[in-house]
């Protein structure tokens, strides 16, 4: 046809000028119709122009899909089909113009998606032009926050650097007590530290990270200027005290009013101690197992968030030795480590002059006592003083308590032991005190009951 066209034309240009109009006007057609389908013969990515790019990302979940081509005259489209991630959609091929805008109506998810789109294009002889791409959904917006997981942050002096997290490459606005810092960018490792300078002893840091398709996150971060140490107020037992319990209670209170305290431990002789303790009452008390009798060592470590550490270490004893006295059994108990360890059998006092019941504690120890008169009627005919000896009635060894004139004491009148037969005193056999008096020290509690 395109030949026939220019035949036509030589033969009317041999009349004059109006046959060389006619031959002009048919050159262009021809021109313009040969450049015509060297445009539709040429590949899709030259024809068509699309949207999103190829491997962009969008912040949206339903992004316009856009696919425009060029304007050829005389080229119209036959047909369109457009898929997204595989699914054909509803989309109408326009009667003019130059191209369509395609929205995913339900939205599409974060990730990848693959968009495909065919077109029948052509003057007679059609000719189709196919593209694919794809390209990545992202509407969620960048994480953000301190590197520690803490949601505030505690510098020990007036400038501090604030490490935090966020997605590689997202852009950092901050700002300190309303004060705009220079803008940053995160780094590969999702890292990033923000310099403080001239921090007042309370602070309002705000920062905002913002990925490259446009997501925001937004956090306020409190900043503390902590530039003391945590304080040590009370400690118990106190130092070189004798703990005379099973279980000592170990108990130390901390000062601490910046920061707060991060963490709190007790060792005791070197190793991390069982203890309950908060922030909140600067409180820390022992509750593990017993200590074996001698002496120990307790340290305290308190740090508070500005990393401050502060110690305290003393020594304390345990003596777990104890004495009890059933007065209705008429036995003598000796406990040690909260174990029984020995029983006697004693006399106690007669019901004129009772044992006295209660709570009390060996205050001297008598390795040869000598009898000295009370003063009580039953004695006032006895000498003022009977020195150590067999005829002693304390015995070969005697313990006294401080209980008004009572002593746990050896006795030669072993038909006693058993029954409520003394003036008050504890009396045992003289060959049973003399086994029991090296296991006994000034402090013991004596418990009569």
């Amino acid at each position: 046809m395109l030949r026939q066209v220019s035949c036509d034309a030589r033969l009317k240009s041999y009349m004059g000028t109006k046959g060389r109009r006619i031959t002009i006007f048919a050159s262009l057609v021809a021109v313009v119709f040969i450049g015509s389908w060297g445009v539709v013969f040429a590949s899709a990515e030259k024809m068509l122009d699309i949207s999103p790019r190829p491997e962009s990302r969008v912040a949206s979940d339903k992004p316009v899909i856009s696919v425009k081509w060029l304007n050829i005259p005389g080229v119209n489209i036959k047909s369109l089909s457009l898929f997204v991630d595989g699914e054909e959609q509803a989309v109408t091929p326009p009667s003019s113009g130059t191209g369509i805008n395609f929205v995913p109506p339900q939205g599409l998810s974060d990730g990848e998606h693959k968009v495909k789109v065919q077109i029948t294009v052509g003057m007679g002889v059609p000719r189709e032009l196919e593209a694919e791409w794809s390209f990545e959904v992202d509407t969620q917006a960048p994480p953000l926050g301190l590197a520690d997981g803490n949601n505030f942050f505690v510098s020990n002096g007036p400038n501090a650097g604030v490490p935090i997290k966020s997605e590689p490459g997202a852009q950092i606005e901050a700002s300190i007590n309303d004060e705009a810092l220079e803008p940053q960018v995160v780094d590969k490792e999702g890292n990033l530290e923000i310099a403080l300078i001239g921090l007042d002893d309370t602070n309002t840091l705000e920062i905002i990270a913002v990925d490259d398709v446009g997501n925001a996150r937004s956090v306020t971060v409190p900043v503390i200027k902590d530039e003391t140490a945590p304080v040590v107020n009370s400690i118990m037992p106190p130092e070189g005290e004798v703990v005379r319990v099973v279980t000592p209670q170990i108990d130390v209170s901390i000062t601490e009013e910046e920061s707060g305290l991060k963490s709190l431990k007790l060792f005791i002789d070197g190793q991390e101690a069982v203890s309950k303790g908060d922030d909140g009452s600067k409180r820390i008390v022992y509750i593990g197992e017993l200590l074996s009798d001698g002496e120990h060592t307790a340290t305290v470590e308190a740090v508070d968030y500005a990393e401050h550490i502060t110690k305290k270490e003393w020594a304390f004893s345990v003596d777990s030795r104890r004495i009890i006295v059933n007065r209705g059994q008429r036995r003598l108990y000796f406990y040690r480590n909260g174990e029984l360890e020995r029983t006697y059998r004693v006399a106690v006092g007669m019901p004129q002059w009772p044992t006295p019941g209660g709570s009390w504690k060996v205050v001297n120890k008598q390795p040869a006592p000598r009898w000295i008169n009370p003063g009580s009627s039953w004695a006032k005919d006895m000498p003022k003083v009977l020195p150590a000896g067999p005829g002693n009635p304390l015995g070969v060894r005697a313990l006294a308590l401080d209980a008004r004139a009572i002593l746990i004491h050896g006795t030669s009148n072993y038909a006693s032991i058993g029954r409520a037969a003394s003036h008050g005193c504890i009396r045992m056999r003289n060959g049973d005190i003399l086994n029991f008096y090296p296991l006994i020290g000034v402090g013991t509690p004596v418990d009569i009951i």
